[in-house]
């Protein structure tokens, strides 16, 4: 998609309302109006980077794909390849916020994600995360109807299990997460929880066809469940930071290993 047309479709989004726009206004609230360094993670083009330059301002805007945009933006630096790659151009803890907006359902090791975001932020800084809600109420009668959800794929080639699934094409969600599953997943992280819920994805559906008019549903759907409830829209949104590791006496207590997944557990007895 030509970065022009990105950019008019997403300023159409914040009009409407939903998914972009609490990104944008919960990047705002948790930062403040004046930014050092801003990392889009997986941002593609920068446009949501753009977006935000828009409202906050911002020293340095760093962009990290797998591959880089066919049209660069202004004022934007590009990093592509490896992870390895973005780290020889940011240096640890120096990132006041990371974007990551419908990132994670992408990566093989989400694990390892975090974790290499945690190195990037500096101390008290801010990773606003997005990804699709298992959960939500679309999803619930999409199963109930014996549909596939509409973010989860079983194909690399095409779509299945939905009225016309071959239609769209295939994104590389390998990752799905219910909104209770994602605040577990954070907390087993160390990360700190701030604000966390759900939001509908507010986006036009596409004119024309029964498909146009069973996304329209949807959306009417979606809209609605984000209203009736914090769980139960499309997207879910947190806004987390990084614990501070406990500061551990040498001789005294259990080594706190940098990985929580080894950790030692505490006794159920407290001994």
């Amino acid at each position: 998609m030509p970065i022009e047309v990105e950019l008019a479709t997403k300023r159409l989004q914040l009009q409407e309302g939903g998914l972009l726009t609490r990104i944008l206004d919960e990047a705002v609230a948790a930062t403040g109006m004046e930014l050092g360094t801003v990392l889009d993670f997986g941002g593609r083009s920068g446009a949501n980077l753009q977006l935000l330059a828009d409202r906050q301002r911002i020293q340095r805007r760093v962009c990290f794909d797998f591959t880089p945009p066919a049209t660069p933006l202004s004022g934007i630096e590009y990093v592509s390849g490896a992870w390895t790659e973005l780290a020889a151009h940011v240096p640890p803890h120096s990132v006041d916020l990371i974007l990551a907006v419908e990132v994670i359902e992408h990566v093989y090791d989400p694990d390892a994600m975090l974790a290499f975001c945690r190195r990037l932020l500096r101390p008290g800084g801010v990773l606003l995360l997005t990804t699709p809600n298992l959960s939500s109420l679309v999803s619930r009668l999409s199963l109930l109807l014996g549909w596939q959800p509409l973010d989860t794929e079983v194909s690399t080639v095409t779509r299945f299990g939905f009225p016309g699934a071959t239609r769209w094409s295939v994104v590389g969600h390998i990752r799905v997460f219910t909104f209770r599953a994602l605040l577990e997943f954070l907390r087993f992280h160390d990360w700190r929880i701030e604000r966390a819920y759900t939001v509908a994805q507010g986006r036009t559906a596409p004119t024309g066809g029964r498909l146009s008019g069973a996304l329209g549903f949807y959306a009417r759907l979606d809209r609605f469940a984000g209203h009736f409830g914090r769980r139960l829209a499309s997207h879910s949104i947190a806004v987390v930071r990084p614990n501070d590791p406990p500061p551990v006496r040498e001789g005294t207590g259990p080594v706190v290993s940098a990985d929580p997944r080894e950790r030692t557990p505490p006794s159920p007895t407290g001994e």
